[in-house]
């Protein structure tokens, strides 16, 4: 099961380039390391902004925004 998760988040981070796209404006919630992984790979071929919307009492986006 572990094997299969972390295929899964291989497999979506793979596809970031082809989902994100130059000029394109993100908005996300929380925290996510599938996610900041996506947000890392499209950032090798397109510029684009995230927005990190806040979640208290954690702090979660604080530590996305990072």
């Amino acid at each position: 099961m572990i094997e299969e998760v972390e295929l899964t988040r291989t497999s979506v981070t793979d596809q970031a380039k082809e989902h994100i796209n130059d000029n394109d404006l993100i908005l996300t919630y929380s925290i996510s390391d599938t996610l900041i992984s996506f947000f890392k790979e499209a950032s090798k071929t397109s510029r684009f902004e995230v927005i990190v919307l806040e979640s208290a009492p954690t702090f979660e986006g604080h530590k996305t925004a990072r």
